[in-house]
């Protein structure tokens, strides 16, 4: 696969299906734990409402996970549509796209494995200083080119 293929303001999405993709990974890896976890408690899925339910549930960094997925990474969607409808896309825009995608991978695998905060929370705050510094970039980039 050569990048030549590429029409260059596509490129741009690559890393958002990427994001995609992960996000797909942490929602079926969500419903593993839970399926697991209540067939090992040997809980009621049909007696409970859903609430009373998941306050029995003690397995939840995959459902933390996925519910994170929409918080900060809904700007990186919007910046990789607003990219690739103004053409304005750039070597380093690029290149922060992947960053942010391999970093947010990074984010997710700590959250659903080992779930140490504070590795957690620095691979966090880089994968917003990431993203602030291309949505910085392309402001630039619209007020000067």
């Amino acid at each position: 696969l050569s990048l030549s293929m590429w029409h260059p303001s596509y490129q741009i999405f690559y890393p958002a299906f990427g994001m995609v993709i992960l996000t797909i990974s942490i929602w079926i890896k969500l419903y593993v734990d839970r399926i697991t976890e209540i067939n090992k408690k040997k809980l009621n899925a049909n007696g409970n409402n859903s609430k009373q339910l998941v306050s029995l549930l003690e397995n939840v960094n995959a459902s933390d996970h996925f519910k994170n997925l929409f918080e900060v990474p809904v700007l990186f969607y919007v910046l990789c549509g607003f990219v690739a409808i103004t053409k304005m896309e750039s070597s380093l825009l690029l290149i922060g796209a992947w960053v942010y995608l391999f970093v947010r991978i990074a984010h997710a695998v700590i959250h659903v494995t080992y779930n140490r905060i504070l590795h957690r929370f620095y691979v966090y705050f880089f994968s917003c200083v990431v993203l602030y510094s291309m949505w910085g970039l392309f402001m630039l980039l619209l007020l000067f080119l």
